[in-house]
């Protein structure tokens, strides 16, 4: 078993940015670093190679291409950065940007525990009403370090397994598919707002077109148009004039549908 990550000494709360530096220069704690990406203690994660469609259960090279995340769209993304907490103790906070946030790309905030060294697979939703442009490079969240004082009990990767869907590249690109193909809920859980709005607008353009009411209608005409030729068959077959004035009403009726 390795070793057991080293405590720091003389730091406390969140790491600051010259902190995030030289502990970076020492220990690879973030890797590659941009120093432009640093504010006062936070770093700014950037889009990597990958991405992970949870509605198309796709993965793509976003490296080659940008992406344009649908409405409703969740995907996983894999960071430029590799996040090294194997040698010294801490753990890390990954937060909104609030300029991604404002347009709708929404990361519920996760955590990166003691001892992993990995880069980071961070889930998004995109809760717009619009796409989402991803490009390569792109910062897409926050992450906050912080230092532990002591050495817990449970270490990332050694007797703490990565639990589904975790931080973890291979274990985000597991997929979860509908139980059942022939249900429109489903669908509409597991593609999101693009198809809900389309099964909203199927059933808008039923009504407004009274589809019922129509087939109900043609029931109706068929069944008169039978009983009509029965009528004219009785008339051509010689029956007495006191029929036509029986029918006079339905027939007076089926003219006026005509017109």
């Amino acid at each position: 078993m390795p070793d057991a990550p080293k405590t720091l000494k003389g730091y406390f709360n969140f790491l600051i940015d010259k902190e995030i530096i030289q502990l970076s220069n020492q220990f690879n704690l973030i890797s590659p670093l941009e120093e432009k990406n640093l504010s006062g203690n936070s770093y700014d994660l950037r889009v990597g190679n990958m991405l992970t469609s949870r509605n198309h259960s796709s993965t793509f090279d976003i490296s080659k291409d940008s992406y344009a995340i649908e409405s409703g769209e969740v995907v996983t993304i894999s960071t430029m950065e590799n996040i090294n907490f194997l040698n010294i103790l801490c753990s890390g906070i990954i937060c909104n940007k609030h300029s991604i946030l404002a347009r709708g790309l929404f990361h519920p905030i996760t955590t990166i525990d003691p001892g992993f060294n990995e880069t980071l697979a961070v889930t998004f939703i995109n809760l717009g009403n619009t796409r989402y442009k991803l490009n390569h490079g792109d910062k897409i969240a926050k992450l906050f370090v912080s230092p532990l004082k002591k050495i817990p009990q449970n270490i990332y990767g050694e007797n703490q397994r990565p639990s589904y869907r975790e931080g973890s590249l291979e274990i985000a690109t597991i997929f979860d598919n509908p139980i059942k193909h022939d249900d429109p809920e489903m669908y509409t859980k597991m593609y999101g707002e693009p198809i809900k709005h389309l099964y909203g607008r199927i059933e808008n353009i039923e009504r407004e077109l009274s589809i019922a009411d129509i087939k109900k209608d043609y029931k109706q005409r068929t069944e008169f148009r039978t009983s009509f030729k029965n009528i004219i068959y009785a008339l051509v077959s010689g029956v007495s004039g006191a029929l036509l004035a029986i029918y006079w009403k339905n027939i007076l009726l089926f003219l006026k549908s005509l017109f």
